[in-house]
């Protein structure tokens, strides 16, 4: 039994902010720890039934401890092999892991392990931008993967030309390879202590953008470990569940924290994450116990449990045979995300009383987690509550927190400081020694084991023993679905030197009014606001130009640094200046109207305001009100960025603004992909010569009729349809392209499609419609030889796409969104990566960049394009038809 030892606050830290958790020893023969692996070998020999007992399972397939102790064995001795023949490493022993989540995943780690080696994940999905970046800072010795998983990846290359060994698990030639592992390295039964012994690197990107990776020793997750099975101890008929991509932190705990104390673990696949009622239909059927999610996550799975049918009239949804859902489920932990105490109510709803449900609060670089609020009721919530805000809790065992001020001393109890965090869950840096300057000599606490403090870059407050979260101290929003960062912004300014200073804040951020400021002082005064924006277009994608204020000098606070709120109240002012001194959206704030009713109506009135002057009202019509389908995928992106999702064509349809009420769900993590129930009467047909009229009239009309850059040369159906005889063959040939059909058989909409790699050269004979395609080829050659590896079946080229002529505005947006996400399913089914497109109509733009996730690798401004014979043919487009080059990867 380890002794418990309380510590109390030391002399001259009395009346400060600051909190310490529980403290433990390591362990009483001298502090050491064990490696993971030889935990799980030590189990295995103090406990030989264990081994015959369940320990992985994924859909339906199982092994036991002691075959997953085997199997891992048994790849070590090979990954040794491997390893024996390469020159050793100059600095950490780390192996890198392209892998999907699967039993043959965890297998592998342990087998890092077992050869005393650090994993790194690269998930299949990463650019190969950034795991160029991975591989030269890292230096893995071995890429551990599968080669039908990496040739699929957009990196295949770039691990090439970075010369990264590959260990193919694949390979059947090396399957029969043997080696012996070295004391030094193996696990054995008598479990060798370590001390310093690196686990895993862990890539996450700061307020640079440059991705940094995260040391995490052995000892640091094992210290985690312990902490949550005295704090939660397991019980003999628990499950675990494993869902977590493995480049989050979070991962680790659900993997190790179950299966090495003897409890079974359940592996989740990312396409049943993504779907939320599969998920909770796993969680069901599995009987997971404990589950780890963002409040996004839960908020999605609460609104599912809360519209099943109620067979009694009590708050709980319960199902016919008189249980609730999800009933073996007793421990829910959120994380990654502000919790909010609203979300925390609503789980009470659908949850009895005894339900622990968990706020944690960390980083990557604090192993995950530092600080716990558990609540098991709503009358815990209720009594948490201040300033509407829930705590992010106390301290982990052997963790402090000490609130700073700006010159890096103790705030006073229950003021504001800046959040930083000593003790046992901390990383050991970042490789390379990077921002090594967020890692601080501790100078106000002397105690042994808090030598250094972590800076986390977040602001709290320690309210009766709790802290409560009050916001980043950094610079990162979220933009139109997009993550952007304030600095890139400030930098990106200052650097066109017309300016000398610049400060750049968000106005609201996350709110219906968010807008991002930029406040300027000119390096000469007849500089005005247009010369700077004219200026910045190269530099800024469109999301991410800022409101300009020019100022004449910067309000500084006593201690030299700016004073933000300052500069925030100019904002303000002019703000009431230029609409009235009445804050219209602030009537929206009382009781009478609920949260999704205000962000709906705020959101509605900062998109479009209204032509008559008056507020939004629930009773209104969205076009009546000025709305049309470009801003109503504004207000769509903007709602997600609040955590609401709508689908586009449910707000298009709706007949009243309150009827969309009740369709506004949380985002699901990691996706903005939506459906079209309203189509699911239409069918694809691949292209074939039945449709070759319909499909000739389709394009040579949408295009000489409706698209931007075609109005603007004077394009004719009949250049269109000569174009089109001659790209036909082509097209069918290539197996890629489609028609939608309605369920009367007409062609409804035309996708026209190409290997990007693999495509003919396009010379229309008529010059104006060679101006377009020369727009398009300048804009897209350069984006495919920086970002992509020139073969075959590695992106589709979505060419061109149009709808009937017959179609309506909103069963146009309909066939539009329904054919960009045919286009994704077919590449998934084709076996390519993703899906390149350029976009030069500004709906399809939105609904590619803002909806469906894609991510903007190139935009230019259309009335900047000279061609080849000197002329500007776009030059009468206004400055702000803009051009984007695109790629959404599919996961």
């Amino acid at each position: 039994m380890e002794l418990r030892v309380s510590l109390v606050r030391t002399g001259g830290m009395e009346g400060r902010s600051f909190l310490r958790g529980e403290s433990y020893p390591n362990r009483s023969d001298g502090g050491e720890c064990f490696t993971l692996d030889a935990v799980l070998n030590k189990a295995l020999s103090d406990n030989p039934e264990l081994g015959e007992r369940e320990a992985l399972r994924d859909n339906g397939t199982s092994i036991t401890f002691a075959e997953l102790n085997r199997k891992a064995t048994e790849l070590a001795k090979r990954l040794a092999r491997a390893v024996e023949s390469l020159p050793p490493p100059e600095g950490d022993k780390i192996v890198a892991v392209n892998l999907f989540p699967d039993i043959e995943l965890i297998v592998s780690l342990l087998a890092i392990f077992k050869i005393g080696a650090a994993y790194l994940p690269l998930d299949p999905t990463f650019p190969a931008d950034r795991v160029s970046h991975i591989l030269q800072d890292a230096q893995p010795i071995l890429l551990l993967t599968a080669g039908s998983i990496l040739q699929a990846t957009a990196f295949a290359s770039v691990v090439v030309e970075h010369n990264v060994p590959v260990f193919d698990l694949e390979d059947k030639e090396s399957s029969d390879a043997s080696s012996t592992l070295n004391e030094e390295t193996k696990g054995n039964d008598t479990a060798p202590r370590a001390r310093n012994v690196l686990a895993a690197v862990l890539y996450t990107s700061g307020s640079t953008g440059i991705p940094k990776g995260v040391r995490l020793e052995h000892a640091t997750i094992l210290h985690r470990l312990n902490w949550q099975w005295r704090t939660f101890p397991f019980h003999s008929t628990e499950v675990g569940c494993f869902k977590t991509a493995l480049t989050f932190v979070d991962s680790m705990a659900e993997i190790w924290a179950p299966l090495l104390i003897g409890q079974p673990v359940e592996v989740v696949s990312k396409p049943v994450i993504q779907d939320a009622q599969r998920f909770i239909d796993l969680l069901d059927r599995c009987k997971i116990t404990r589950l780890v999610l963002v409040p996004s996550l839960l908020k999605a799975m609460l609104t599912l449990l809360k519209s099943r049918v109620r067979t009694t009239d009590e708050s709980l949804p319960l199902a016919g045979n008189g249980h609730y859902p999800l009933e073996h489920l007793k421990m829910w932990v959120c994380s990654g995300e502000i919790l909010t105490g609203e979300l925390l109510l609503e789980f009470y709803d659908c949850f009895p009383a005894g339900t622990i449900i968990s706020n944690y609060y960390g980083s990557t670089e604090l192993m995950g987690d530092v600080t716990y609020a558990t609540f098991t009721s709503r009358e815990d919530v209720l009594a948490s509550f201040i300033d509407d805000k829930i705590p992010i809790g106390k301290p982990m065992d052997n963790c402090a927190i000490y609130l700073l001020d700006s010159s890096k001393e103790l705030v006073n109890d229950g003021e504001i400081g800046e959040l930083y965090v000593a003790g046992s869950h901390l990383c050991s840096g970042y490789v390379r020694n990077r921002e090594m300057e967020r890692f601080l000599k501790n100078h106000v606490d002397n105690t042994p084991g808090y030598d250094v403090m972590f800076r986390t870059g977040d602001y709290g407050r320690i309210i009766n023993g709790q802290l409560y979260y009050f916001g980043r101290a950094d610079s990162q929003v979220k933009i139109r679905g997009h993550r952007v960062d304030l600095s890139e912004i400030n930098a990106a300014i200052e650097w066109n030197k017309l300016v000398s200073t610049c400060v750049v804040l968000s106005y609201k951020a996350g709110e219906p009014e968010q807008e991002i400021v930029a406040f300027v002082i000119p390096v000469q005064k007849e500089t005005t606001v247009e010369i700077i924006k004219e200026r910045m277009k190269d530099k800024l994608l469109s999301y991410m130009m800022p409101k300009f204020v020019v100022i004449d000098e910067l309000p500084l606070l006593v201690n030299g640094k700016v004073d933000r709120q300052k500069l925030m109240q100019i904002y303000v002012d002019q703000l009431h200046q230029q609409n009235g001194t009445a804050n219209i959206s602030a009537i929206w704030d009382s009781n009478e109207f609920s949260r999704e009713e205000r962000a709906l109506l705020k959101t509605v009135h900062s998109i479009i305001g209204t032509s008559s002057g008056r507020t939004v009202q629930l009773s209104d019509n969205f076009f009546e009100i000025g709305g049309n389908s470009l801003n109503a995928v504004n207000v769509v992106t903007k709602l997600k960025d609040q955590g609401f999702n709508i689908d586009l064509t449910e707000f298009l349809g709706a007949s009243q603004l309150k009827d969309l009420v009740p369709e506004l769900l949380p985002a699901n993590p990691g996706s903005k992909t939506h459906t079209c129930p309203q189509l699911s009467g239409h069918v694809v047909e691949m292209l074939d010569g039945s449709v070759k009229e319909d499909v000739i009239r389709i394009i040579s009309h949408s295009f000489s009729e409706k698209a931007e850059l075609e109005l603007l040369t004077g394009v004719t159906r009949e250049d269109y349809e000569i174009f089109m005889e001659e790209l036909w063959e082509p097209l069918v040939a290539a197996e890629l392209s489609f028609v939608l059909k309605d369920e009367g058989g007409n062609v409804a909409a035309v996708a026209l499609n190409f290997d990007l790699f693999d495509e003919p050269v396009v010379e229309p004979k008529a010059r104006r419609l060679a101006y377009v395609f020369e727009f398009l080829e300048s804009i897209e050659a350069p984006v495919r030889e920086k970002h992509f590896e020139k073969r075959n079946n590695l992106l589709i080229h979505s060419f061109m796409m149009a709808t009937a002529e017959t179609s309506s505005a909103l069963e146009n947006v309909k066939l539009i969104q329904k054919t960009e996400e045919e286009i994704l399913s077919l590449a998934k089914r084709k076996g390519f990566v993703g899906v390149f497109t350029t976009n030069t109509n500004e709906l399809t733009r939105q609904i590619c960049d803002d909806l469906l996730d894609y991510t903007v690798l190139f935009e230019c401004q259309v009335n900047q394009f000279v061609a080849s014979d000197g002329t500007r043919p776009f030059l009468h487009a206004p400055d702000t038809q803009y051009s984007t080059v695109t790629v959404k990867y599919i996961h």
